[in-house]
């Protein structure tokens, strides 16, 4: 697994509570995830389907969310995860979010069957067939997500960025 850190200062976390409430999750397009990350390269979300965006903490305390892009593979005929984590304490953004790359949780890639990739074929688009790694729903609880591989993603990332917040959190108590 590899973490790839990018620059936050730009991130309204506003915005992305409107988006995504704390314990909730919620499917979005790729391209309005463009628009709560200025600083995030496009070009991975051209090759999305869709993002699904989990967020826990409080609003006073420290906040995590996860926006996992769902990115099909043509070459390698799977579909991927390529979760981002952002930590907010109180109103601000830590620093840096991580972005993972090259996961090994279960279910972090899917090969779906021959009826999705001729439906792909058909018509260009990956939203239209169901995959088990995306929510049927577009949103609710946390506890009704129920899809291990986005759990196991989100687990990373709270992981990778409670380092962080830890660092941050030692380093204004220190005199």
């Amino acid at each position: 697994m590899k973490f790839n850190w990018f620059d936050t200062s730009q991130i309204d976390r506003e915005k992305w509570n409107e988006t995504c409430q704390q314990g909730n999750f919620t499917v979005i397009e790729p391209s309005q995830l463009g628009e709560l990350m200025p600083t995030f390269p496009l070009v991975l979300l051209d090759k999305s389907d869709s993002v699904l965006i989990l967020a826990s903490g409080g609003p006073g305390g420290v906040a995590y969310y996860m926006a996992n892009i769902n990115r099909v593979d043509d070459k390698k005929r799977e579909i991927d995860q390529h979760p981002l984590g952002l930590a907010f304490i109180g109103d601000e953004p830590l620093p840096s979010g991580c972005f993972v790359q090259h996961g090994d949780w279960p279910g972090r890639s899917v090969s779906p069957p021959p009826e999705f990739w001729n439906h792909i074929q058909a018509s260009g688009l990956g939203t239209c067939y169901p995959v088990t790694e995306i929510p049927n729903k577009t949103s609710g609880t946390i506890n009704d997500l129920q899809i291990r591989s986005q759990e196991e993603a989100f687990r990373v990332v709270v992981t990778e960025m409670s380092r962080s917040v830890n660092d941050v959190q030692s380093s204004e108590r220190a005199p």
